[in-house]
């Protein structure tokens, strides 16, 4: 056989490798915005981006900070800022970035000018348009949404909501659903966030997953990524000042939720010593200590399960209002028995939380589970039973490792969770694509010793 034929077979398998993976169906959709690596964040709006500040935040594992829009020359040096150390930027300027702007010609044009900059910063991220509106401000705020997407489609225009613990006639609507629906389809957001603060001196309240459940169906039904803003300091004395393990507890559960972002409240706090994260007092070092290899780990698993669907939230133990126990069908569950408990408003929850994930809807194709021990005093130990072998993910290295078998036994800090998933099998496109290259291979060298 002449070496032309020879290269000639070579390249038909090639080129047949090549078509079976264009042929491939993509998972990704185009989006004039999306979520890119998830959101860990804190409040700071009053605050300027400098290089000091910018190195606390990437210390921290923070990946989203706010500039302000003082003027275009002051948001380029802080974008500059923010470029430097590989941070996003979410623009604040609550006197231009509010629905009056548009009715106002010479407001506009600042506002226009900020757009112009930010705009064109590989660091702009998002606008902050708007927090804790009431229903009746959606169309208004619609109606900045939709002006600044015309001038920059490309950046979020983001809106923090109310949470569910306040009234109707706080919200405007007649129910906490309607309020989530009518802003879903008012306003057309691409990014759902609320904040919910429930450690409070007299106990915790009843209303965190409920709000936790009613948000994540909402950008469910959406299809959007959510963010939950969790307490991280006393800001009066109606409130308690979390520890360590109690934001161990507010960040994993947010990711068994299927939250892609996590923000915290606050910066700073009214008087000294009561959180917040401004390295200003002991308590506040203490807290910002405590979050920055929380953040990382919420980084790495939220970005694992991005690609998936979140198929629900399931509780062992206590059922607080707006939970749903783990059915028995759930191809993953614990070997050891979590009893029920009663649930009394003020109580800190007990038991496990199973967030399941995978790629599809279907409760029985759950090949993800994110376990949490939802008891935030104590350390606990379970083994977790799924439908193939199981890999676990370590957070802090960004690797899988094998347990070998159907079983994993987790050892679950207060709070803490742990990521686990059934060993994943090559897509049916590259095991085509290498049996494809193998057979071209096979009848390349076949040719090559009979010519």
């Amino acid at each position: 056989m002449s070496n032309v034929r020879k290269q000639h077979v070579f390249c038909i398998a090639i080129v047949l490798a090549i078509t079976i993976v264009a042929a491939a169906p993509s998972s990704h959709a185009f989006a004039a915005w999306e979520i890119g690596a998830p959101i860990v964040t804190h409040w700071s709006g009053d605050l300027p981006l400098t290089d000091a500040l910018a190195q606390w935040e990437v210390a921290g594992g923070y990946n989203m900070v706010y500039v302000n829009g003082d003027s275009p020359e002051s948001l380029a040096t802080q974008l500059a800022v923010a470029q430097k150390y590989g941070l996003r930027a979410q623009l604040y300027n609550k006197d231009l970035l509010t629905p009056t702007t548009l009715n106002d010609s010479t407001k506009l044009a600042q506002l226009n000018a900020l757009i112009d900059v930010f705009k064109a910063s590989p660091a702009g991220y998002c606008y902050f348009c708007a927090d804790e509106p009431k229903a009746s401000a959606f169309t208004n705020l619609g109606a900045l949404t939709s002006y600044i997407s015309q001038r920059d489609p490309n950046h979020l225009s983001y809106i923090n909501l109310l949470g569910s613990y306040t009234t109707p006639y706080n919200l405007g609507a007649a129910s906490y659903s309607t309020y989530l629906n009518k802003f879903v389809s008012t306003v057309k957001p691409s990014l759902l966030s609320y904040d919910n603060y429930q450690l409070m001196a007299g106990g915790d309240t009843h209303w965190y997953f409920d709000n936790l459940a009613q948000v994540r169906s909402a950008a469910k039904t959406a299809n959007l990524p959510f963010m939950n803003i969790v307490q991280a300091c006393q800001w009066d004395s109606g409130w308690r000042l979390p520890t360590g393990d109690q934001m161990r507890f507010l960040v994993y559960t947010t990711l068994a939720y299927g939250g892609q972002g996590i923000s915290y409240f606050n910066y700073y706090t009214p008087t000294a010593n009561t959180g917040g994260l401004k390295p200003v007092d002991d308590t506040a070092i203490t807290m910002y200590n405590n979050l920055t290899p929380l953040n990382h780990e919420f980084a790495a698993i939220s970005a694992e399960l991005q690609p998936l669907v979140s198929i629900g939230a399931y509780h062992l133990g206590m059922l607080p209002p707006g939970t749903t126990k783990l059915p028995a069908a759930s191809p993953f569950h614990l070997l050891e028995a979590v009893a029920d408990q009663t649930y009394y408003d003020g109580n800190a929850v007990k038991g496990v939380l199973f967030g399941l994930f995978g790629n599809d809807d279907l409760l029985a194709d759950a090949s993800y589970a994110m376990v949490i021990n939802l008891d935030y005093t104590a350390s606990k130990t379970y083994t977790l039973v799924g439908p193939g072998d199981l890999q676990v993910f370590d957070a802090t290295l960004g690797v899988w490792t094998s347990t070998g078998s159907n079983q994993a036994v987790l050892n679950l800090l207060p709070g803490g969770g742990e990521l686990v998933r059934v060993m994943p099998i090559p897509e049916p496109s590259t095991i085509a694509l290498l049996a494809s290259i193998l057979a071209g291979l096979f009848l390349f060298l076949r040719h090559r010793r009979t010519s």
